[in-house]
C-alpha cells in the first residue's frame, strides 16, 4: 500500500497518456505545489459527475499522473499537463493536515494476455475509421496521431482518442489486461460506427451541395 496525494475528478487518464487540467482551487494550487517539490507525482481518482468525494467507494480504479508541464497563471492558477504512469485501486482516504485528499492506494499492473494479430489488426481498422469519421464531423483533415507499437500502450491511446462517454472510458481503464481492453474496444467501435460514418457521409454532402465538390 502506498500514500499518494489524491485529485478526484470525472474524467480518466489512460496509462502513457497526456492530458491538460486548469488548477484553481486552492486546496489543488497546494497539492500542485507540494508534489513539484517532491517527485511530481499525483493519483487521479476517476469518478462520476455528482459522487461526493467522501462517498467515493473503496475500489475505484484511478491512474497515477505525473505532471510534466506547468503553465502558471494569474493569481495562483495553472494550466498543467500530466502523463498518466501505472493504474491504481483506492483503498481509502486516510486523514491529512494538507487541505487536499490523501490516500491509501494499491498498484495495479496490467497483466494477463494480449490480443492475437488478428484481432489486433481489426480493432486498427475499426479505429481508423472511427477516428477518419469523427474528424470528417470536425473538418478536421490532419492526419490521426501515431499510435504506440506496444499493444498495452496501443489500446490505452486508442482509448483516449476515441470519443467514448465517461461509463465507457472507465469501463475500459478498470479491465485488467490487453486482450479483454481490446475485444471490449471492438465490441464499442463497431456498435457505434454505422451511426459514425453515416453522419460523417450527411456532412460530406451537406458541405459539397450534394455534387462531390465544393462551391
Amino acid at each position: 500500500m502506498t500514500l499518494v496525494p489524491l485529485f478526484p475528478l470525472p474524467m480518466v487518464l489512460f496509462p502513457g497518456t497526456v492530458e491538460l487540467l486548469h488548477i484553481f482551487e486552492p486546496r489543488y494550487r497546494r497539492m500542485l505545489a507540494d508534489i513539484l517539490a517532491d517527485d511530481r507525482q499525483f493519483g487521479l481518482l476517476s469518478t462520476t459527475p455528482g459522487t461526493a468525494e467522501g462517498a467515493i467507494p473503496t475500489g475505484t480504479v484511478g491512474t497515477m499522473a505525473r505532471v510534466e508541464t506547468v503553465q502558471p497563471l494569474e493569481d495562483g492558477r495553472s494550466n498543467i499537463a500530466i502523463r498518466g504512469l501505472d493504474r491504481f485501486v483506492f483503498r481509502g482516504f486516510v486523514e491529512s493536515p494538507a487541505p487536499y485528499r490523501v490516500g491509501e492506494i494499491e498498484r495495479l499492473p496490467d497483466s494477463g494476455p494480449v490480443a492475437s494479430a488478428d484481432r489486433q489488426d481489426q480493432l486498427n481498422l475499426l479505429f481508423t475509421r472511427a477516428t477518419r469519421a469523427a474528424r470528417t464531423l470536425v473538418d478536421d483533415h490532419t492526419p490521426p496521431p501515431d499510435l504506440p507499437m506496444d499493444g498495452v500502450a496501443r489500446t490505452y491511446a486508442m482509448a483516449q482518442l476515441l470519443d467514448l462517454p465517461l461509463p465507457a472510458r472507465i469501463e475500459l481503464l478498470v479491465i485488467p489486461d490487453s486482450l479483454a481492453r481490446t475485444e471490449r474496444l471492438i465490441a464499442m467501435v463497431t456498435r457505434e460506427l454505422p451511426g459514425l460514418e453515416a453522419r460523417a457521409a450527411r456532412h460530406r454532402a451537406a458541405s459539397s451541395n450534394g455534387h462531390g465538390h465544393h462551391p
